[in-house]
């Protein structure tokens, strides 16, 4: 095997890239892999590894070198204490590490294989490929590896593979995903009482407020607001992670084309006030990043009717799922959401560091509690799970009837 470091994703071949991660998956995509890098984030520093076989590529595993702090998803108490400590030693809580995925929020590993691949040899290369990641991780002067993020579908098989790699797992924040089935189409038709009424009680309040929505594939003009709108958001998030500069939105629609569209609403005014961004995959809508204006937000419930719209639009478009992502977990459950886990695998280079942050890795990186809702009648709710069933989706229980 032959492994070879890359500064930049055009020195692989578009085609390379296609062959291994295939053409349907937009967020694994050579385009916004490419988006990222051109935007020139300063923050991280992104890298490729590949494993040349004996014909042609075998693995492709973006990587990037990002700086965390270690509290990022601890408890609020531990997070306290992790404040004090980090007014005196701030190298304590902040870490260089070595990511293997994309700064992005994509909900989804990056191990890139070619197939068709026997399991035993998908096993060598991802241990031949961790071997050249921890020796990348010492150069760098990296404190830890982390894997993000392996969906609960696929742990097991994570595990399996790496179980003498002394890497150890953690939750990370769980995936939001709401199936689409005809039965349940118009939204929110086939919704419960309850539930469908406190939806059109915030459909009624943006009528009253006279916001102007609109989805467009051509929203570039609007960059600079929807990177201010974003960081609105960045800034208020309890959990800080990438944080995306303006050539980012500046490029993603020139990037992705047809890929990519951008829901937006106006004030009277005509400004935005609240824009996500929607990658179209196969048979999935996918809201990627949100901005918003707080000022606003009440006076239309801004971001219910943007979680309603984004539904609605997804049915309009024939597809079979939403994936809302990592964020606000009580209002996505309302509209009949599910929740998949996600896990980190993290390898701490530092044998000391090693130990305590297992000890204490509950702390640190706790189980998220997900609500649950009887949005659907027990009927509608087979049917849904058939449909995550049959796509292998390793969801959280769906409530039902109380009665027995």
């Amino acid at each position: 095997m032959k492994l070879a470091w890359h500064e930049s994703i055009e020195t692989i071949s578009e085609t390379t890239w296609n062959t291994i991660f295939g053409i349907d998956t937009i967020v694994k995509s050579y385009h916004l892999m490419r988006l990222v890098e051109r935007s020139k984030n300063d923050d991280f520093t992104i890298r490729y590894l590949t494993i040349h076989g004996d014909v042609g590529i075998k693995l492709i595993l973006p990587c990037f070198l990002y700086r965390v702090r270690l509290d990022l998803f601890a408890k609020k108490t531990l997070k306290s204490i992790f404040e004090i400590v980090g007014r005196c030693f701030p190298r304590l809580i902040t870490k260089k590490i070595l990511f293997l995925g994309t700064p992005l929020s994509i909900c989804d590993h990056l191990f890139g294989i070619k197939h068709p691949m026997n399991e035993e040899y998908q096993q060598t290369l991802i241990l031949r490929a961790i071997k050249e990641i921890k020796d990348k991780a010492k150069l760098e002067r990296c404190d830890m590896v982390i894997i993000k993020e392996v969906r609960a579908r696929e742990l097991e098989k994570f595990k399996k593979f790496m179980i003498h790699e002394d890497f150890f797992w953690v939750e990370s924040l769980p995936d939001s995903i709401l199936p689409l089935i005809e039965q349940c189409k118009p939204f929110p038709t086939a919704l419960r009482k309850k539930y469908r009424q406190e939806i059109n009680r915030v459909l009624n309040t943006n009528t009253t407020h006279q916001f102007r929505w609109t989805i467009t594939s051509t929203f570039s003009k609007y960059a600079d607001q929807m990177h201010t709108l974003y960081e609105n958001v960045f800034y208020k998030s309890k959990f800080k992670f990438e944080h995306l500069n303006v050539n980012f939105f500046k490029l993603i629609e020139n990037e992705l084309n047809n890929d990519v569209s951008t829901l937006l609403c106006f004030n009277k005014s005509d400004e935005v006030v609240i824009f996500v961004l929607l990658l179209d995959q196969q048979d999935s809508l996918i809201p990627l990043y949100m901005g918003i204006d707080y000022m606003e937000r009440n006076n239309g419930n801004l971001y219910f009717n943007c979680i309603y719209k984004i539904v609605s639009e997804a049915e309009q478009r024939g597809k079979k799922w939403v994936l809302f992502g990592q964020t606000s977990y009580e209002p996505k459950s309302h509209i009949g959401a599910v929740f998949e886990r996600l896990y980190l695998g993290i390898w701490m280079r530092n044998p000391l560091l090693n130990l305590i942050s297992r000890l204490f890795n509950k702390l640190l990186f706790p189980r998220k509690e997900l609500p649950s809702c009887r949005c659907y009648s027990d009927n509608l709710v087979q049917l849904i799970k058939q449909q995550l069933d049959a796509e292998g989706i390793h969801y959280e229980p769906i409530k039902t009837s109380r009665k027995p």
